[in-house]
């Protein structure tokens, strides 16, 4: 058997090798499907209880290849953009449903040629779960709180196409759905899952434009301030909510055509954590005693009017004494002109959300 297996996937590799010599150009699009089979990772002793089983998921993409129209899709080695369509069978009825999730998502290229391929997928998106907690119908549930929630996942896949259009994928995946603490509890739900499928290529071929990316010129450093603002709930369930702000003003500089560094003042104001306090019968204010200030770096990456940042910060002010010192934000901005950029962002404390916040950046100085 295993030598019948070794057979095939030479069979694959050989085929794939000659489609290389005979495409010249890459078709717009590439749609496909995809079936998995996996588990739920435990949290806790009720969730082992309501999660020992496996789990299948069914998956529908569609794609559009990029072909170097813009600068930075030449950097990265032509991205794909998509969006995602998954149906997970979390295998208890009763506690848990079904789950359903539509995600956009950038397919990068890690290593290969036309015809053998190997890509890292992330998606960022909305994910529906049919059996949220309920503390009188479902209090075993103490995964997530609410019917909507936030859906991430990434993927690292291998395609080998048997034809000019048509494929095998092979990959494995991680997905995670959170409320991002907007409805407690909020331990979320982490899915790996072994996938397979195939992929099918069709719409209008091009050739990708290449450029020489060394004349890209590293351009002065800027001051930026942001300001968002985020909801969030605490222990216990079904509890009120509470409007949280977030402004900071920091200083970013170009490193390359790809990423950029800065440094930053961040001032944070919690209503849920002096509530929090409270209930543990230590008594602050509303205002300035309940600030928190803090200092951080920030790592950009640029995909155009697109980018990704992760924010690490330690806390020089904090009424918790119980809260970690450090803290993290993983956000992304998109620009809506040369000054203006719109933003969303998740703020946790090593693993545990705290609240997701939207916003508005904007670039102080002058633009050369």
């Amino acid at each position: 058997m295993l030598r019948r297996i070794y057979f095939f996937f030479i069979l694959l590799l050989s085929l794939a090798s000659q489609l290389d010599a005979q495409e010249k150009s890459y078709p717009s699009f590439q749609a496909g499907i995809k079936g998995g089979y996996g588990f739920i990772i435990p949290h806790s002793p009720a969730m082992e209880y309501i999660a020992s089983q496996h789990v299948s998921r069914l998956e529908f993409f569609v794609e559009k290849n990029t072909f170097g129209d813009r600068s930075w899709q030449q950097r990265y080695q032509f991205p794909r953009l998509g969006v995602t369509v998954n149906f997970f069978n979390l295998n208890n009825p009763e506690h848990l449903g079904n789950a359903y999730s539509v995600a956009p998502y950038m397919n990068f290229n890690l290593w290969g040629q036309k015809s053998v391929l190997l890509r890292l997928r992330t998606a960022l998106g909305v994910g529906y779960l049919e059996k949220p907690f309920d503390p009188e119908n479902n209090f075993k549930n103490e995964s997530v709180g609410s019917y909507i929630n936030l859906f991430f996942s990434v993927q690292l896949e291998t395609e080998i196409y048997i034809s000019q259009k048509m494929g095998l994928i092979l990959g494995v995946d991680y997905a995670h759905f959170s409320n991002t603490s907007f409805k407690k509890p909020n331990k979320g739900i982490n899915i790996p899952t072994i996938q397979g499928g195939l992929v099918y290529k069709f719409g209008e071929k091009h050739e990708r434009v290449t450029e020489d990316q060394t004349s890209f010129q590293t351009p002065k450093g800027f001051f930026r301030a942001n300001l968002s603002f985020g909801l969030n709930e605490i222990y216990p369930p079904e509890g009120e909510k509470y409007l949280a702000t977030f402004f900071s003003l920091g200083y970013e500089k170009r490193l390359s055509p790809k990423s950029s560094l800065g440094i930053n003042t961040d001032v944070f104001y919690n209503p849920a954590q002096r509530a929090a306090l409270e209930r543990d019968a230590i008594l602050i204010d509303k205002g300035w005693e309940n600030t928190q200030i803090g200092v951080s770096g920030t790592y950009t990456i640029h995909f155009g009017r697109f980018e990704p940042y992760i924010l690490a910060g330690y806390y020089l002010k904090k009424a918790d004494k119980e809260l970690s010192n450090v803290y993290t934000i993983f956000g992304s901005r998109v620009h809506l002109n040369d000054r203006i950029n719109a933003m969303i962002a998740l703020k946790t404390h090593v693993a545990s959300a705290e609240y997701l916040t939207v916003g508005i950046g904007y670039r102080l100085g002058k633009i050369e």
